[in-house]
């Protein structure tokens, strides 16, 4: 078989370099015990061309000669008289892959406000203010691997300062009288 491998990079005048490694495979012949041998064609390169130009890459050339024998068989085979119940003759084969390769840079041709809009993501987006989908208001900062878990007190507190009590209401909670009992009169008012 044929095995094309392509590394296309572009460049900013519309050039495409690629580098180029083609392998062809094939059963040239029968070995040992009749099992098949299989011969191998490799060639590297590396091409630059223009967006759109087309190059004819050859050279991937193999020969093959084979002797072959026709005749009765048993008879063809005798010493000094088998030429006369058989013949035997050469044939070369001669084979050349010719590949043409044009490439083509694809562009998009049309670039709406959301392929323009800045992306950021990770401690980029938290810096901006901005919260993934899904996230909590509050946020979460979780630690990177191999960096230490944040400290518990908050990040305005000094060592040895007393910690922050919570506030207490401006306005007392209103009272709630208890729910009424079933099978019970209710309070008096």
């Amino acid at each position: 078989g044929v095995n094309i491998d392509i590394t296309p990079r572009t460049h900013l005048d519309n050039d495409v370099t690629l580098a180029l490694a083609i392998s062809v495979t094939s059963i040239s012949g029968e070995g040992f015990g009749g099992l098949p041998t299989f011969g191998n064609r490799l060639i590297k390169t590396t091409i630059r061309l223009r967006d759109g130009e087309t190059n004819m890459l050859a050279g991937l050339i193999r020969d093959d000669e084979r002797k072959v024998r026709d005749g009765i068989p048993g008879l063809s085979d005798i010493p000094a008289v088998g030429h006369l119940f058989g013949r035997s003759s050469n044939e070369r084969n001669q084979t050349d892959i010719i590949l043409m390769l044009t490439p083509r840079i694809v562009r998009v041709l049309e670039l709406t406000e959301e392929d323009l809009r800045a992306f950021q993501m990770g401690r980029d987006a938290a810096a901006a203010g901005a919260q993934p989908p899904g996230a909590p208001a509050g946020g979460i900062d979780l630690p990177l691997p191999g960096e230490k878990p944040p400290p518990a007190a908050p990040p305005d507190a000094q060592p040895g300062a007393p910690a922050p009590q919570p506030a207490k209401p401006l306005l007392p909670a209103p009272t709630v009288p208890p729910p009424p009992n079933p099978g019970q009169s209710p309070p008096p008012q």
